[in-house]
């Protein structure tokens, strides 16, 4: 860990250094999402996987050896730890749950095996009765997290207005900020600059790195670095108002390009210089 840290350290020009640990120590945590955590992200999509899992981990502790019963409890500390940590972050969305359900997934997969081991093989009625339990109880974890995939596709009309939108970019004479779509600006071969949200963490981190950025931001759009910018939502700045006029909306129809899923969000305002 230590050489691969300083190794991206110095490819990154010190970036590494300061995405990694100094931006996450200054920004704000939010107590109230500890116990939703557990509750909300964990426990209510997960009943029966978080009992089993508990089960084993206690089963497993409970073992002579220390090497192997250790192992599976310190992995569900770090990857629970780690989400947990994201999480309570300002600014912490779903995505950063996934070590968490990995690993949960992984236990329950492991505690599933271990008591069908247990089962397998007795041919008494408690045995048989305890087969068909954990069976019904896997079916209805499972049946808890369905959802149909075919609602995570995008229709037809989306996917004409995203090419339209591309088209537009492509069209554009000089580069074009999406602040919120970057790859939209490199499918339509225009550069890529950075995202909104990364933008926005160095923002409310240290005051240095702040007034760095902001300078940047401001010599950028005084050399009239931008032919056009599209943002989501009316996010002008006082350096912006004086040199871009935004037009709103982007799509003249207001249910096309909207995502299927997560925060609902659309390139809504094409600003171009006054």
């Amino acid at each position: 860990m230590v050489v691969s840290t300083l190794i991206l350290n110095r490819i990154h020009d010190g970036w590494y250094m300061f995405y990694i640990y100094e931006l996450p120590r200054v920004h704000e945590i939010i107590p109230g999402l500890f116990v939703d955590f557990w509750v909300k992200d964990l426990f209510l999509p997960l009943p029966i996987a978080c009992v089993l899992c508990g089960s084993y981990l206690a089963a497993r502790l409970r073992q002579p050896s220390p090497g192997k019963s250790l192992f599976y409890p310190l992995l569900t500390v770090g990857m629970l730890g780690g989400a947990l940590s994201s999480r309570l972050h300002l600014g912490g969305y779903d995505n950063v749950l996934f070590p968490a359900y990995a690993c949960i997934a992984v236990i329950f997969g492991l505690a599933i095996h271990r008591i069908g081991g247990l089962l397998t093989g007795k041919s008494t009625a408690g045995a048989r009765l305890g087969v068909i339990l954990i069976t019904v109880s896997c079916l209805i974890q499972f049946g808890i997290l369905k959802y149909d995939p075919v609602d995570q596709v995008p229709a037809v009309k989306d996917l004409v207005a995203g090419r339209e939108l591309i088209d537009l970019i492509s069209h554009v004479e000089g580069e074009v900020l999406l602040p919120d779509h970057g790859f939209l600006s490199y499918m339509a071969g225009k550069r890529t600059y950075a995202h909104r949200m990364a933008i926005h963490d160095v923002l409310r981190g240290s005051d240095e790195a702040r007034e760095e950025l902001l300078a940047d931001i401001r010599e950028s759009l005084s050399r009239g670095e931008f032919a056009a910018i599209i943002l989501d939502t009316d996010w002008r700045s006082e350096d912006m108002e004086g040199r871009f006029k935004c037009h709103a909306p982007v799509f003249v129809d207001a249910d096309v390009f909207w995502p299927v899923t997560g925060k609902r969000t659309r390139p809504t305002y094409l600003c171009v210089p006054r």
